[in-house]
């Protein structure tokens, strides 16, 4: 007898629980500053506005997600789940100045880019991932900073890092989507960015990502909106050469060539992570339920954090909680 237990022991396989999802519909509560959903429901929402904010790619498909019944969704247990890097970076120049700011940021990033950039171990889903990035400085969510007037309203990481430092970020965000999309497309506003965007792509494997120089130089809160209108516009079936910027003409039979049930969008500070059997259990309820999406609960370490510490436990869920008692989704 203690032997058939200990051959039913040794051979049962023990089954993780499906991930449960949040119906979050307040749009604080939604944001993670990066979603998944898929193509059609882009193709079938209106094409995303200039609201002068980066967050208002966030609040755009959660509004028309609403009209057709839907919302975001949430993991429970917060099983996807981002970290906001420059969050980090924000709590550290408050307290301790840009030069320690600088140090323990590109610290956190050197870890998790030795973490993530790895071959893939699984096949990539069928995935176009978008981020919009932006070198340069910025005024909002800096404006204590000796940040002037007229720079430019929004950008990425609403932070006085420097273009290096963000794009070493970039890298390590690049590497955390391309764990599971097929590709990735960049979209950046100024020459230098496409530069020196490029020039980081070289460093990834062959063929993954992509970036493009939208018309938006002199304003770099429209990349979100410019980089989604397009995909968009791919998505209804629209779009051509003579729609888009003569510098973004190159990636558009780059997008045709590319098949992807789903668009991933996320901010260029925000690393991606899956937890348990939430990687596919995304997928799952939005092949069940088209009219949603699926938000990551967002994380940050504490300005008094230990950079090399990583970890979902070595952060903070301080900001845009979904609470459990919602309603949950099912699916199967």
């Amino acid at each position: 007898m203690r032997l058939l237990l200990l051959i039913l022991s040794t051979t049962t396989t023990l089954v993780q629980p499906r991930t449960e999802f949040l119906k979050c519909a307040h749009r604080l509560k939604a944001y993670g500053a990066a979603w998944l959903a898929r193509t059609e429901l882009l193709a079938r929402q209106p094409l995303s506005q200039n609201k002068d904010a980066l967050e208002y790619a966030s609040f755009h498909i959660l509004i028309y997600s609403m009209r057709l019944g839907a919302t975001a969704l949430k993991a429970v247990d917060d099983s996807w789940w981002v970290n906001h890097i420059s969050g980090y970076e924000h709590g550290v120049f408050r307290m301790k100045g840009k030069e320690a700011s600088d140090t323990n940021v590109n610290a956190m990033v050197e870890i998790l880019t030795n973490k993530l950039c790895v071959p893939r171990t699984t096949p990539p889903t069928s995935t176009l991932a978008l981020i919009p990035f932006y070198g340069g400085l910025t005024r909002d969510g800096a404006r204590d900073r000796g940040i002037d007037e007229e720079t430019p309203n929004t950008g990425t990481a609403h932070s006085v890092s420097s273009g290096a430092t963000k794009l070493k970020t970039l890298k390590a965000v690049l590497c955390s989507a391309l764990s599971f999309c097929k590709a990735a497309l960049v979209g950046v506003c100024t020459p230098g960015d496409y530069e020196s965007v490029n020039e980081l792509i070289r460093t990834l494997p062959a063929g993954q990502a992509r970036a493009v120089l939208l018309n938006c130089a002199k304003a770099p809160a429209y990349t979100p909106y410019k980089l989604l209108r397009m995909v968009q516009r791919h998505a209804k079936g629209n779009l051509n050469a003579s729609q888009v910027a003569p510098a973004a003409r190159g990636v558009v039979p780059w997008l045709s060539s590319l098949e992807y049930e789903f668009v991933l969008y996320d901010e260029a500070d925000q690393t991606l992570h899956f937890e348990g059997t939430a990687l596919r259990d995304v997928f799952d309820v939005l092949t069940q339920h088209p009219d949603y999406y699926v938000a990551p609960q967002r994380y940050e370490k504490g300005w008094g954090g230990i950079p090399r510490f990583v970890l979902q436990g070595n952060l903070s869920r301080s900001m845009n909680k979904c609470e459990r008692s919602l309603p949950r989704l099912a699916y199967t």
